[in-house]
């Protein structure tokens, strides 16, 4: 996508490139469980998640629904998790618009630039 405004490609520190493109499950599930923990030792009821950087709805439905399911196993019932995802909208079609409501992820929009650097 190569963004203009993005602060992660752009950056003097490229060692993004030698990792993955998205988060392998084993890295949802050590995730999940490292959440988990944090919610156990401080006794909370709620946790948010935000998924952010870089253009989270790259990673694909598969992978956003593998991560919402895994938190919730992860913390247990009795504990609400709230999912968020901060996107450009770019990949924001029908299809997503589906997943995300039947997860109940809430959606946040960023408009970075104007409507020419923004909508292209």
């Amino acid at each position: 996508m190569a963004c203009d405004y993005c602060y992660m490609y752009r950056a003097a520190d490229q060692s993004w490139r030698h990792q993955p493109r998205s988060m392998s499950p084993a890295v949802i599930a050590w995730t999940a469980d490292r959440i988990a923990e944090h919610v156990r030792a401080h006794g909370l009821r709620a946790v948010t998640v935000v998924l952010h950087g870089g253009e989270p709805l790259l990673a694909g439905p598969r992978l956003l629904r593998r991560a919402v399911t895994e938190i919730a196993r992860a913390v247990g019932p009795g504990v609400r998790v709230e999912t968020c995802v901060q996107t450009n909208a770019w990949r924001l079609d029908e299809a997503w618009l589906d997943t995300l409501g039947e997860l109940d992820v809430r959606v946040g929009v960023s408009l970075d630039g104007d409507r020419a650097a923004h909508d292209r």
